[in-house]
């Protein structure tokens, strides 16, 4: 095993890459396993594609770790997809804030990046929920810690310790988020950041030739009944991003006017550049309202519902055909449910 000290620069960036690698083979997989906030199947594809831009805005950054820290920051900010792309951006900006004005990292910077990463990750969100993404990274950052305090420590030596703070953080997780359980699954999210910090170990480590990234959560998420209790129980509304562009932009302030109007919502950035991302059923009003602050620009406004019912065909085709299928036709809501959760494979009210 390489036990490499310190980091520069060019260390850092590389390592990002193989993180994002180490990812995005596995991407289909973490895409199974979204469950929370909404079960669309993105997660994967929103942590890589946010990876993905920070590295590009890094890719001419071959200077200093803070030089190079910052550049991923700023691209993680503005290429930021989904809810977990954009809690990521957050923790890659804790990191970057711990590492301004520093050339390589050490043991010790490398466990207060991750320390500060996981308060800045919390802190953006109105609404903290454990047994996410947030829960894996605060226990990584425990993990490296105590390593970090141990006589002889090296860059390798705290890594590890992230990594298998990480893993025992996921396991966890469906005993900290009730739908993980119900399914049967991990989080997602918390998956991916395990599985990113596990490729950038195997990298700085050469340990990687021949392996494959590790699955914490094998099969397909348990779904009670099929697509019609779905669509008919739950209405997911719009997942809806944009920038805001103006000066002494105050992050608290939107998102204090935003707070009422959807769920999931993370405003992050600084005072002349505003991400914000929210779960809502009111895109108008969401626009309407931040319309003062600023010019409103780079618009995405995704139908959760639909995106939720693709992903419930593409799960049925993976699963393949069954031999016997029985469809129960009831009255009420309440039936509904109830021959749902028996593992009927379609339930029509009537």
């Amino acid at each position: 095993m390489n036990a490499k000290a310190v980091l520069d620069g060019y260390d850092l960036k590389n390592l990002f890459h193989a993180g994002a690698d180490w990812l995005e083979t596995i991407i289909d997989d973490i895409n199974a396993l979204n469950v929370f906030p909404v079960p669309d199947g993105d997660t994967g594809t929103n942590m890589v594609a946010t990876l993905r831009a920070s590295l590009e805005a890094a890719a001419a950054s071959n200077g200093s770790v803070a030089s190079v820290a910052y550049a991923i920051d700023k691209g993680a900010l503005m290429g930021a997809r989904g809810n977990s792309g954009v809690i990521l951006s957050q923790i890659l900006h804790g990191m970057a804030e711990e590492l301004k004005g520093k050339e390589i990292i050490d043991a010790d910077t490398f466990a207060r990046a991750l320390e500060n990463a996981s308060d800045t990750a919390y802190t953006s969100l109105t609404h903290p929920v454990e047994g996410t993404m947030l829960t894996v990274i605060r226990d990584a950052a425990s993990a490296a810690r105590k390593s970090a305090d141990t006589p002889g420590a090296t860059f390798v030596s705290v890594l590890t310790a992230a990594v298998h703070g990480a893993r025992a953080s996921v396991m966890e997780t469906p005993g900290l988020l009730p739908v993980l359980k119900e399914a049967g699954v991990v989080d997602a999210g918390g998956h991916g950041l395990f599985t990113f910090l596990e490729g950038a170990l195997l990298h700085i480590s050469s340990d990687g030739h021949g392996r494959v990234p590790e699955l914490l959560s094998h099969g397909r998420p348990l779904v009670k009944g099929n697509n019609n209790h779905a669509a008919d129980e739950i209405f997911y509304g719009f997942c809806t991003q944009f920038m805001i562009e103006g000066e002494n932009l105050k992050a608290k302030e939107v998102r204090e006017t935003l707070e009422n109007l959807g769920e999931s919502l993370i405003v992050i950035g600084d005072e002349s550049t505003l991400r914000v991302h929210i779960h809502t059923k009111d895109t108008e009003s969401v626009m309407q309202a931040v319309s003062p602050f600023g010019t409103v620009t780079d618009i995405e406004i995704g139908d959760m519902d639909e995106q939720h019912q693709d992903f419930l065909m593409i799960r049925q085709c993976n699963q393949g055909k069954i031999g016997t299928a029985v469809i129960a036709v009831v009255n009420g809501p309440g039936m509904v449910n109830v021959f749902a959760d028996l593992g009927i494979a379609a339930v029509v009210p009537g």
